[in-house]
C-alpha cells in the first residue's frame, strides 16, 4: 500500500506557521488594547475622585484652591481625551490584526480542504487496487478449478 503524501504539505505547513504568527499578533494587540483601556478607566476614576473632592470642599476652599482643582481637572480632561484617542487607535489595530488572522485562517483552510480531497482520492485509489487484487484472485481461483 502506498503511503499518502500531500503534494502541498510544505505550503500547508507554511500557512499554519503564518496563522500562528497572526494569532500571536492578534493576541498581543488585544492585550495592548486592554492595557490602554485600563489606563483610560484609571484616569476617569481619578477625575471623578478629584471632582468629588472639589465639590465637597467648595464651601471651605479658597479661590486659589478652587483654581488649582479646576486646573488639575482641565489637565485630566486633556489626558483623558489623549488616552481615548490611543484607545481608538489600538481598537483599529486590533481590528486590522483580526482581519489578517481571518484571512490567514481562510488560506490555510483552503489547503486543508485540498488535502482532504487528495486523501479521499488516495483512499479511493487504494480501494480500487484492493478490488483489482481481489478480482485477480477470484479469477485465478476460477481458472485453477
Amino acid at each position: 500500500m502506498k503511503k499518502f503524501n500531500f503534494r502541498f504539505q510544505r505550503i500547508l505547513d507554511f500557512k499554519q506557521t503564518i496563522e500562528d504568527l497572526k494569532r500571536a499578533s492578534y493576541n498581543t494587540e488585544i492585550k495592548e488594547f486592554n492595557e490602554e483601556k485600563d489606563k483610560l478607566n484609571i484616569f476617569i476614576k481619578e477625575q471623578e475622585e478629584i471632582n468629588k473632592q472639589r465639590n465637597s470642599l467648595t464651601k471651605q476652599s479658597t479661590v486659589k484652591d478652587l483654581k488649582i482643582f479646576n486646573n488639575y481637572l482641565n489637565k485630566m480632561n486633556e489626558i483623558i481625551i489623549e488616552q481615548n484617542s490611543r484607545v481608538n487607535v489600538k481598537k483599529d489595530e486590533v481590528e486590522e490584526a483580526k482581519q489578517e488572522l481571518i484571512k490567514s485562517v481562510k488560506e490555510k483552510r483552503t489547503f486543508e480542504k485540498l488535502k482532504d480531497k487528495d486523501y479521499d482520492q488516495h483512499l479511493f485509489e487504494l480501494k480500487r487496487e484492493d478490488e483489482k487484487i481481489v478480482d485477480q484472485l477470484v479469477s485465478f481461483n476460477n481458472s485453477v478449478k
